[in-house]
């Protein structure tokens, strides 16, 4: 049986299963690892699942109707429901403790894009209700108590690698449940993924050089580090109250803060892989310019930014030019030095820079300095200007 290793992350874990996102679907694999089964084959791209407290459900960030927008379904798979529609960059960031409201952050009705507010969306359906924490992307609920702990600006560290400035991620804490937050721990680090297990607070932080897995207690005391990942940053870590799974690099791990090991979680995902796939794109919306061949037999188009000749009857495009190094147009047919052959011809490449007209294509000698054909009006190389 033939496997290949994918890119695997936001990894969510109950028990001993663990769901992630790769090729934009979800994922279910165990939690000790082995071959994973897809949940989803959704047309859009499906991200951040979270699974509910009791297991249940699994909430996620889907784009299938276009904007991402929050959706849930049962844990074994099968049709997912629409929550939000909001119209707006929304993230599924979690459950409230009782599994009755999935927890969103969004810029909805902000001033701003990405200026993240935390909601509640009732998973039998209705309109969303703001926290009223303030700006925030993430949270957590104290077990078996009224603590909350949530992160401001704390989105993906390892997108801005130990960025220090003014929006840099930072933790609050609401120790006795009031709805009065103070910073949690004053840490020269972008901190994420604040999680509350146990009498500990663990999180991501960069404080060091790269993104690890620390933890605290609720009062910003005893610092600790639990892994030590030097190359690649832990990244989007979940809980379910017991383990703690997260992705590093293309690979999922798991943490045990009782034993304190972290360990790779071995994933083999069977797949067509339908995404590397060749892609066929019609021109019709992409032909820059054309010129047929002055016996009529040929046509010289181009592309995208690319150089095609093409029979009119039969045969295979042939694409001329280097591939990607530069931006082909204004085709012409030009006829050979060797006059004894008239028929035979070649095409003419023009090569442009709109912010270089004095570049390589208007060097003489290159092979558009014969003739360049602008808005079916024929022009001479020296009144090219900057075409």
């Amino acid at each position: 049986m033939s496997t290949e290793l994918g890119y695997y992350r936001h990894p969510t874990i109950h028990g001993e299963t663990v769901v992630f996102a790769t090729e934009d679907d979800l994922w279910s694999v165990a939690a000790e690892g082995g071959m994973a089964r897809r949940l989803t084959a959704n047309p859009g791209t499906v991200s951040f699942p979270a699974y509910s407290p009791d297991g249940s459900k699994i909430a996620f960030t889907s784009r299938d109707e276009g904007h991402p927008e929050a959706w849930v379904m049962d844990a074994d798979g099968g049709p997912a429901t629409r929550l939000t529609f909001m119209g707006a960059l929304t993230q599924v960031v979690g459950w409230s403790p009782d599994g009755s409201r999935v927890i969103v952050a969004s810029d909805w009705h902000q001033a701003f894009r990405g200026f993240m507010h935390l909601h509640a969306v009732p998973v039998s359906g209705g309109a969303p209700a703001s926290l009223d924490v303030g700006p925030a992307r993430a949270i957590s609920y104290q077990p078996d108590g009224s603590g909350v702990v949530i992160g401001r600006n704390s989105w993906d560290p390892a997108r801005w690698k130990r960025y220090r400035g003014g929006t840099a991620g930072t933790l609050w804490i609401d120790r006795a449940g009031d709805g009065t937050y103070r910073p949690l721990i004053k840490l020269e680090a972008n901190l994420a993924s604040p999680m509350w297990i146990g009498s500990r607070i663990y999180f991501v932080s960069d404080h060091e050089g790269t993104g690890n897995l620390y933890s605290c207690t609720p009062t910003g005391r005893s610092l600790t580090r639990h892994t030590n990942g030097e190359q690649f940053y832990s990244r989007f870590p979940n809980t379910d109250g017991h383990r703690i799974a997260y992705h590093a690099g293309a690979d999922l791990y798991r943490f045990d803060p009782e034993s304190g090991k972290s360990e790779t979680i071995p994933v083999k995902v069977n797949s067509s892989r339908s995404q590397r796939n060749r892609k066929f794109v019609g021109p019709n919306g992409f032909v820059e310019s054309f010129e047929l061949h002055p016996e009529g037999h040929t046509v010289a188009a181009s592309v995208r930014g690319g150089l095609y000749t093409m029979p009119l009857w039969e045969g295979a495009p042939l694409r001329h030019g280097a591939i990607s190094s530069a931006r082909y147009r204004l085709a012409v047919w030009l006829p050979m030095a060797d006059e004894s052959q008239p028929s035979r011809t070649r095409v003419a490449r023009s090569l442009s820079w709109c912010s270089a007209p004095t570049g390589p294509a208007s060097r003489p000698g290159s092979p558009a300095t014969s003739a360049v054909r602008t808005n079916s009006r024929w022009h001479p190389p020296e009144a090219r200007g900057s075409h």
